[in-house]
């Protein structure tokens, strides 16, 4: 139960983490390309919950109980969820369509280990979504498509509407 609290956690640094890098080291590019990606991933997710919002499971079944609860990363991904959880941002997952939003630009923008590592903690979010009681396995099936189409369909029409401007680097 820790482990998949820890790695549910874990998602905010797995998102904020490599765009912070680029901006602090000065890679603008991708700084740039990276920010496109999450916020087209992002937004659309929050476009979808606003016309068809879905409610999760941590708002509609009963938690587990006992001695799993009383761990740390238990607690810290219990009370984060208290304190901003949203109704209707079940479907797709936002944190699933994120995390492999971050994943793919991993592997165009930085050093293929640390895309490898950050590739596995965004499977491991998928999979923690489901365990912690945040998001049906349907929801965490959909962010992972979501994300998919949001890189390999609307970002690259975006780049070309934009007065038929390429990426430097296709992912």
């Amino acid at each position: 139960s820790e482990l998949m609290h820890l790695i549910y956690f874990a998602y905010y640094p797995l998102i904020f983490l490599p765009p912070l890098l680029m901006g602090i080291t000065g890679r603008s590019e991708a700084l740039r390309d990276i920010t496109l990606r999450l916020m087209v991933t992002y937004l659309g997710c929050y476009l979808l919950y606003l016309v068809f919002p879905v409610v999760g499971p941590a708002a509609l079944m009963a938690h587990y109980d006992g001695p799993l609860t009383h761990g740390f990363f238990f607690q810290l991904t219990n009370h984060a969820r208290e304190a901003g959880d949203s109704l209707g941002t079940a479907f797709p997952s936002s944190h699933v369509a994120g995390s492999v939003t971050i994943a793919i630009v991993a592997w165009a923008w930085l050093p293929r280990h640390w895309a490898a590592l950050i590739t596995v903690e965004a499977v491991g979010v998928v999979f923690a979504t489901v365990y912690t009681q945040n998001h049906f396995a349907v929801d965490a099936l959909a962010g992972i498509v979501w994300a998919l189409v949001m890189q390999t369909v609307c970002v690259p029409l975006l780049l070309w509407s934009e007065r038929g401007a390429k990426p430097a680097r296709t992912v």
